[in-house]
């Protein structure tokens, strides 16, 4: 599965062909924020929710190869659907690692006290009642056709989004590599990336914020410097040294996760000052 994700899915190629969908994404949010200004002389932007609608609409492009699950929401923002929807993957992601008392006492665990196993199964049913339709439409569009046409393009094309490739995949038998089960899986894992880049941005936006000349350097003098005609592109970000630097540093400030995997210790030990005790799993951050 990890050769799949990697050589099929995130490969190089694959970047490329989608880098005009995150220029237009891009195109849409500074959009979506201009009209918010345009509506208010006093208007606070949410910067959460706009880059949370941002990295939804760009995942749901690259793997369903739409933006919205039905109509998009006012004045080109995010629908109810949508907030509901990247709502429930950061609930998903934020138990992943979540203390609950079963960790100390497993006995506990049916039940579920701290109710993280209601939660997550409240926001699963609400990450399968989007998803789970679109990939069994695709799969029966595809099983009626024989499998060589999808969306009335010849065997070639097909490869149009994520979804089509993981539907297509084969063994060497010939037979299909993923069952339905595997591909609503991956696909929920990949939506549930929303939170990584947003993460990231928020919590830069938020330093540059405490860092107000910092903040007039890279959105005046480094961008004038570069961008053209006062549009910035992917293109540009190797010329953008002050801003690579910036996401570097707050990467390193706020990391989307561990840097490393879990330890298990095997006896009681003080590391750096904290005691850990015999049986405990470890996260190094």
């Amino acid at each position: 599965m990890r050769k799949v994700v990697m050589v099929e899915l995130h490969n190089p190629s694959r970047m490329k062909r989608t880098v005009n969908l995150r220029a237009e994404e891009a195109d849409h949010l500074v959009r979506y924020i201009y009209r918010q200004c345009m509506f208010s002389d006093d208007v606070n932007i949410d910067v959460r929710l706009g880059l949370r609608y941002f990295c939804g609409c760009l995942l749901r492009r690259m793997i369903f190869g739409r933006r919205h699950f039905g109509e998009g929401g006012a004045h080109g923002g995010p629908s109810k659907d949508e907030i509901e929807h990247v709502e429930a993957a950061f609930t998903i992601t934020n138990f992943l690692h979540a203390f609950t008392l079963s960790d100390l006492v497993p006995w506990l665990g049916w039940l579920d006290l701290d109710g993280h196993g209601r939660s997550l199964m409240e926001a699963v049913g609400v990450m399968n009642k989007y998803l789970d339709p679109i990939i069994e439409e695709r799969i029966e569009k595809r099983r009626r056709r024989g499998g060589d046409h999808i969306h009335g393009w010849p065997k070639e094309e097909i490869l149009e989004d994520l979804l089509d490739l993981m539907i297509g995949l084969k063994n060497e038998n010939g037979e299909p590599l993923l069952s339905v089960d595997e591909i609503k899986v991956h696909v929920a894992l990949f939506l549930a990336a929303v939170d990584n880049p947003s993460n990231v941005v928020e919590w830069a936006i938020a330093e540059l914020i405490n860092q107000p000349e910092i903040l007039r350097q890279v959105s005046g003098r480094n961008l004038d410097d570069v961008a053209e005609a006062e549009v910035v592109r992917e293109s540009d970000l190797s010329e953008l040294h002050f801003i690579r630097s910036i996401a570097r540093e707050s990467m390193r400030l706020h990391p989307v996760t561990a840097f490393n995997m879990p330890h298990y210790s095997t006896a009681d030990a003080v590391v750096v000052g904290y005691h850990i005790p015999k049986g405990m799993s470890v996260f190094l951050s």
